[in-house]
């Protein structure tokens, strides 16, 4: 069994938890409220987000910390109980099914970056483009891959791609070329997949505008999705228990 000391301290770091990330939602909201209109000076404006910017990190850094003395407490409370150690372990595949812990393991990392620009477009092709990565990214999904990150984000069943002016948001991060892809799978596959013709990946190939390098690795680290997931409408049948 667990003991009372560490039942108490994983609670006490829950709750913790949970407080800091309303605070977060709470500042945020507040951002956008109508004290903040766009009428406001711009300068206003820039100097709260900054200072939202500043306080999402120092509010991420305790959640991690927070995050790390859980995984320790239950590391320790399920070394002499095999039950706690099961749960423990299937508790880690269903982070690793949504992406909600960090992973290791073999596979391939794809670089793109832009050699020539026209001059013309002030807009990175890669950004215009973009379509031309989600397709790369649906054809590693049908070849078997495990996780994904892109520019060392996760990408997973909740992330979104978006367009923003003359940069990408990925999980709510903007970001611009160079991408990186790396993706954890079986790289002899995902690799053949990727360079079979019709594979969108070979629009970078043949384009002199692109360098794309392709590397089998044995050892590809990806970082945890470190957004909230948040279910508004699916609930858990209480027929499957």
């Amino acid at each position: 069994m667990i003991n009372k000391k560490n039942s108490i301290a994983i609670i006490t770091a829950c709750i913790i938890l949970g407080i800091l990330l309303s605070l977060q939602y709470k500042t945020i909201n507040d951002l956008f409220t109508t004290r903040y209109l766009p009428s406001q000076r711009n300068n206003e404006f820039a100097s709260k987000i900054n200072d939202v910017r500043k306080n999402n990190k120092e509010l991420k850094e305790k959640i991690d910390k927070l995050e790390q003395k859980i995984a320790r407490y239950e590391k320790n409370a399920s070394k002499d109980n095999p039950q706690i150690a099961a749960l423990r372990n299937k508790l880690n595949n269903y982070k690793m099914f949504i992406g909600k812990i960090n992973v290791k393991g073999p596979g391939i990392v794809i670089n793109i970056e832009v050699v020539k620009n026209d001059g013309y477009y002030e807009i990175s092709p890669i950004v215009t483009h973009y379509d031309y990565i989600e397709d790369v990214i649906s054809v590693l999904n049908i070849s078997g891959v495990e996780a994904i990150s892109i520019n060392d984000l996760r990408y997973n069943n909740f992330t979104e791609i978006l367009r923003v002016g003359d940069h990408l948001n990925i999980n709510g991060t903007p970001l611009g070329p160079p991408i990186e892809i790396k993706a954890i799978g079986n790289p002899y596959i995902l690799n053949t997949s990727l360079n079979s013709e019709g594979s969108p990946l070979k629009y970078f190939i043949k384009n002199d505008k692109y360098k794309v390098t392709i590397k089998k690795e044995k050892n590809i680290i990806i970082p945890e999705y470190k957004k909230i997931i948040e279910y508004r409408y699916a609930q858990p049948d209480n027929n499957n228990f």
